[in-house]
């Protein structure tokens, strides 16, 4: 199952407005996002996981967490932000092709 925003935050310039402010964007995204509670998300663009770690609370145990980006040292990082927490429902993904996907 694929979760989304209630609304396409993107459509009428929220995010181009907001995108200075990154605690703004995930607690909107947060705040937005359906019960994902036991699903499989990916997270495309993870960037260092900054999002991620919350997502992988938000999907619980039985969840899981895809978490892709372009760069192979923001998923390092990220990868070592999660495990430092303990998490073991979440997968990083190093995607060099991540760019012709969008």
């Amino acid at each position: 199952m694929i979760s989304r925003c209630s609304s396409c935050f993107s459509c009428d310039g929220w995010l181009d407005k907001k995108l200075i402010n990154n605690k703004k964007i995930k607690n909107f995204i947060n705040n937005h996002l359906e019960n994902v509670n036991g699903k499989t998300v990916l997270e495309f663009g993870c960037g260092v996981g900054s999002l991620t770690k919350d997502l992988v609370v938000q999907v619980g145990e039985k969840g899981h967490v895809f978490a892709t980006d372009i760069s192979y040292t923001s998923v390092k990082i990220a990868r070592k932000r999660l495990e430092k927490r303990g998490h073991k429902n979440v997968t990083f993904i190093h995607d060099i092709h991540q760019v012709n996907r969008v």
